[in-house]
């Protein structure tokens, strides 16, 4: 899955709350394992393709958000939703070379159910999920706000 459509499943996990800081802070929580791995890759001036795959392996292994998930405080710890979600999806949407290693370092098991780069109809179902699951979002949270006059 690409990282726009972690950071919209991510924000939406806290849209019911219409707090921009949550909105962005849960969008970022979404995107950081593909964050940090362009970062690096960024910084140390080689693409993404020529980047040590250890990294990559190591963000979006399930130990991160399960670990934040036990040490983060109970405030925070809606934002190692999007995380978690975000390899979840990965584990079963990449291949090849970026397939998510699951319990990396431990153990390099993977799948490759298919790779969503290699499908336009994944594209479009993801999208597609996307646009109903924010229509949903609208319909029940923010549409009775607005027909009230009262501030989003």
């Amino acid at each position: 899955m690409d990282t726009l459509a972690h950071a919209l499943y991510g924000s939406a996990i806290v849209a019911h709350t219409r707090d921009e800081k949550k909105i962005f802070t849960a969008a970022a929580a979404g995107m950081m394992p593909d964050l940090v791995t362009y970062a690096v890759a960024l910084a140390s001036g080689h693409n993404l393709h020529d980047v040590n795959l250890t990294l990559y392996y190591t963000t979006h292994s399930l130990f991160i958000p399960t670990t934040l998930l036990v040490i983060l405080p109970k405030r925070w710890k809606v934002y190692a939703v999007p995380y978690f979600l975000h390899v979840l999806f990965d584990i079963f949407t990449h291949c090849n070379s970026f397939s998510t290693q699951i319990f990396f370092p431990l153990s390099n098991l993977s799948f490759c159910t298919f790779n969503y780069t290699d499908h336009w109809w994944a594209w479009e179902l993801n999208y597609g999920v996307i646009i109903l699951l924010y229509y949903v979002i609208y319909l029940k949270w923010y549409k009775p706000f607005l027909r009230q006059g009262k501030p989003v």
